[in-house]
């Protein structure tokens, strides 16, 4: 089992590249308009974003107009974000730490949570899920909404789709991909390989997650609390199809 230490180390030797590998700014402006027309349906005036990574969500979230946090176990990660939204000139929240450990004496309470980019299979165990959602309904004001988003690993496992996303930026390939282990695991991996004329280089990172089917999501957040508002597949609320979509997109509310 992967523990915390290593799931930082993991996003910290990542953090060099994480933004040419995801495509940060030819999305940030997609995610803004994302965002925007997601609040007319679920309003909000802040909100954190529970696994920022480099920041993109919080940093669209603040384009918008909203009050944006954004928190992440990598210091490197929340650096990354730091520079993203100096460079866009918006004033956005940083912490560095586990979501399990945030608290409404350090981050104030939101009228929307994220959890995003398939964050959610970092927990190893329904237990640390289960306490992750007890920690969002938390820091929610009443009528908050909490927005989880995952891969459809229904379609992955069903299919042993291997290969997630391959990209390329520069002379650099970012090829990320899976080992099945069993239904409760697989490993997550980003072979980074860097070209010279003909010659190339390579690194390989790797780490556990848990695939999370939507139905198990489903059931821990009602378990929590939660009322479920819709599954979707994105922010335009997309309706989600199990056997096709590609990312779950759970609206969880509470009264």
């Amino acid at each position: 089992m992967q523990n915390l230490g290593e799931k930082i180390m993991f996003y910290d030797d990542v953090s060099d590249f994480y933004d040419d590998m995801t495509g940060y700014n030819e999305e940030l402006e997609l995610t803004r308009a994302a965002i925007e027309g997601f609040i007319k349906k679920y309003p909000a005036s802040n909100l954190l974003d529970s696994a920022c990574g480099t920041g993109i969500y919080a940093i669209a979230a603040a384009k918008t107009g909203i009050k944006a946090t954004g928190a992440d176990l990598s210091e490197n990660m929340i650096a990354k974000a730091k520079i993203n939204s100096a460079r866009e000139n918006v004033p956005v929240k940083w912490l560095t730490g586990d979501i399990r450990e945030l608290n409404a004496a350090e981050t104030g309470k939101f009228d929307m949570i994220l959890c995003m980019g398939n964050s959610l299979p970092h927990f190893l165990s329904t237990d640390d899920l289960r306490d992750a959602f007890g920690v969002w309904k938390s820091l929610l004001n009443p009528g908050g909404v909490l927005v989880v988003e995952f891969l459809n690993y229904t379609k992955i496992l069903e299919r042993k789709e291997r290969v997630i996303y391959i990209d390329k930026k520069n002379k650099r390939e970012y090829i990320r991909f899976y080992d099945f282990i069993d239904d409760r695991s697989l490993m997550f991996n980003i072979l980074e390989v860097e070209w010279a004329d003909v010659k190339a280089g390579h690194r390989l990172f790797s780490m556990e997650l848990h695939p999370y089917q939507y139905e198990e999501v489903v059931g821990i957040a009602e378990e929590t609390g939660f009322i479920i508002d819709g599954i979707f597949t994105d922010l335009s609320c997309t309706q989600f199809d199990s056997r096709k979509s590609g990312i779950v997109l759970i609206v969880c509310k509470i009264s």
